[in-house]
């Protein structure tokens, strides 16, 4: 990915637009979160969110939440291997 990839992707920030709670077949329930970029709309997820919140933290861009905290979050969305797979997929110097 070239350095100007990445800058595009991120001057275009997403505005929250609305939270649902969903029930899915294939994903089960989950809070989606529908975010906006000029005219275009998408959606990202509560278990998402997690792994970028994890990140995060592991960046020391948010304070540490604690093992105790990460591992109720871990159990209760049934995430821990995607949480596994976001930190073995990612080094230190990693970009998008």
């Amino acid at each position: 990915m070239t350095e100007q990839h990445v800058k595009d992707i991120f001057e275009k920030r997403g505005q929250l637009e609305e939270a649902r709670d969903l029930d899915c077949n294939a994903c089960g329930p989950a809070l989606v979160f529908a975010l906006q970029v000029g005219e275009n709309t998408f959606s990202l997820d509560l278990p998402t969110l997690l792994q970028c919140l994890y990140l995060a933290e592991q960046k020391a861009s948010v304070p540490k939440l604690g093992a105790a905290w990460w591992n109720s979050v871990i159990n209760h969305y049934n995430i821990g291997s995607s949480i596994r797979e976001t930190v073995a997929g990612r080094s230190d110097n990693a970009r998008l």
